[in-house]
């Protein structure tokens, strides 16, 4: 589980880094290629509400959608 956050972050860290370029990316992402079943939605969102606070959470949340996919 521990690993699939830290996929999770580092991929809001990389689609964050894109600018505006993040819908490109995100459609991009072969998501039944990279996908993580050890994470669920739920414990992504548990994730982002403990670790970003405001636009970054709903970000997190909503662009990610925290399907804990690494691209």
């Amino acid at each position: 589980m521990k690993q699939s956050l830290i996929t999770c972050l580092f991929l809001f860290a990389l689609l964050l880094s894109q600018g505006n370029d993040i819908g490109a990316e995100a459609a991009s992402c072969d998501i039944a290629q990279h996908d993580l079943p050890t994470c669920t939605q739920q414990a992504c969102a548990a994730f982002c509400e403990e670790n970003f606070k405001g636009f970054a959470y709903a970000f997190c949340v909503n662009v990610i959608t925290c399907k804990c996919t690494s691209c």
